[in-house]
């Protein structure tokens, strides 16, 4: 009896101390009928004493990270051709906000990770936010991995600051160029399924864009499943295997290629994106990155040509032509010439839309005859 008398106290001076801790503590805990679900992760982490960092808001981290592996191979259950890297990669969280809207134009830049300069000139150009938005455009940029750190580093740099550029799959090499083009592709239809039309070019070319406007403004609805640009027919297959666009018998047996574009620039309305990134998964890979997409591919998935050839130089000394109206693309490897043939485009672009803003509340100025204006 003694001993159970000892055990009682000594229960006592146990039980009633911690019972008065426990009912303060839960005198501070939400009045609700259920307590606050556990926080996920590191728990060490977050009942740690140590300052942790904010944690930014994960809708915000998710639009500037992409997966490859999935929006690749969405709808399909697979990916036409391998990757080199499964990890999320960068993307262009800018245009993916511009993108929901219902855009008119989307400029699809082939770029090379160190072409911080050609970038540069074009987003001065197209990511003007008075014109960008006038006329319903934006611009995203594809870039393969670089095997250089430094490069590397610098690419992330610039995304994060713009929020225009695409980190793809594949090492960016020549021969990966089609990786681009394809990838790149499937890429718009995820992210940027509602705009009207692709515009596709390398990041060395300039466009009249009041000239190719105002031409794709007349484009009749009959025209839609077509490629718009510098038609290339009966180009023969090179075996020489010294040349860059050297391909062997075994990959491509055919003596020429079918009719194809020249990928410095073309238009294209984003309904043939999905059909063509479709035709792919049929077809024996090769580098010629133009002629598989717009020939090979284009020739499975029905999808034709309209040549526009008289509307393309490939010399930098037709920069003038380019500016005037002349033409619509012009490849200008010259950086100073093609900055300045820029900044000549952009500045009537400008002009004519101030023009109309002041005149707007005495006429109903529409977009095409603005642009018929800048071309005259």
């Amino acid at each position: 009896m003694v001993s159970r008398a000892r055990y009682l106290l000594l229960a006592t001076f146990i039980i009633l101390p911690l019972g008065l801790y426990i009912s303060t503590r839960l005198a501070h805990l939400p009045t609700h009928s259920f307590l606050p679900p556990m926080p996920r992760g590191n728990i060490f982490l977050q009942f740690s004493n140590d300052s942790q960092p904010a944690i930014k808001d994960s809708s915000m981290k998710a639009t500037k990270l992409w997966n490859p592996v999935r929006e690749l191979s969405r709808g399909y259950g697979r990916l036409p051709f391998p990757i080199e890297t499964t990890d999320d990669l960068t993307n262009a969280h800018s245009v993916v906000l511009n993108c929901k809207r219902n855009l008119d134009y989307l400029f699809f830049v082939h770029t090379a990770p160190d072409h911080h300069v050609h970038r540069k000139i074009l987003r001065d150009a197209l990511g003007k936010g008075s014109l960008s938005l006038a006329y319903n455009w934006t611009i995203v940029f594809f870039v393969g991995l670089s095997t250089n750190k430094d490069t590397s580093s610098a690419i992330e740099t610039e995304a994060a600051d713009h929020g225009d550029i695409v980190v793809l799959p594949y090492y960016d090499t020549y021969k990966n160029l089609t990786y681009k083009f394809v990838y790149g592709m499937k890429w718009v239809t995820e992210y940027c399924p509602h705009v009207k039309y692709v515009v596709k070019i390398d990041d060395d070319v300039v466009i009249n864009l009041a000239l190719m406007m105002n031409y794709l403004n007349q484009v009749p609805a009959s025209k839609a499943r077509v490629l718009y640009c510098q038609v290339l027919e009966h180009m023969p297959v090179l075996r020489e295997t010294n040349s860059p666009w050297y391909l062997s018998k075994d990959v491509y047996p055919n003596k020429e290629y079918p009719e194809y574009c020249s990928g410095r620039g073309l238009v294209l309305r984003s309904s043939l994106l999905q059909p063509l990134y479709t035709a792919t998964f049929g077809l024996q890979f090769h580098g010629i990155d133009d002629a598989f997409v717009t020939g090979d591919a284009a020739l499975v998935a029905r999808v034709g040509h309209v040549d526009i050839s008289r509307s393309f130089s490939h010399e930098d000394k037709d920069w003038t032509k380019v500016t005037a109206g002349s033409i619509m693309f012009c490849h200008v490897h010259d950086e100073t010439l093609r900055s300045k043939s820029w900044e000549i485009i952009v500045k009537n672009l400008t002009s004519s839309l101030k023009e109309t803003s002041t005149s707007n509340s005495a006429d109903n100025t529409t977009v095409s005859q603005r642009l018929k204006a800048v071309v005259r």
